[in-house]
């Protein structure tokens, strides 16, 4: 699961990705968060979006990631805010 709360046009909007975190081999890890920031925490998810579609929408080069499903709890956050949300699946 991957939230991330995105000003957009003056207006803030939430991104929602569900996914499943995935465990790479080490060396292939540490090359891909090298090829980024290296100091910075990494995790890697499969996400049912293609790069595609995510990058035509998504304008932010990381995510806020949580263990678990929060699709519900966060679309009723979005709601109570009054601002715009999109579930990435």
């Amino acid at each position: 699961m991957a939230p991330r709360l995105r000003p957009q046009n003056g207006q803030y909007w939430l991104a929602i990705l569900p996914g499943e975190f995935i465990d790479l081999p080490r060396e292939e890890a540490e090359r891909k968060a090298a090829a980024t920031q290296a100091e910075w925490p990494h995790a890697f998810a499969r996400i049912a979006v293609g790069p595609d579609e995510l990058l035509a929408e998504y304008d932010s080069n990381h995510i806020h990631g949580v263990y678990g499903n929060y699709v519900d709890e966060l679309t009723w956050v979005a709601r109570m805010l009054g601002i715009p949300y999109r579930v990435f699946a």
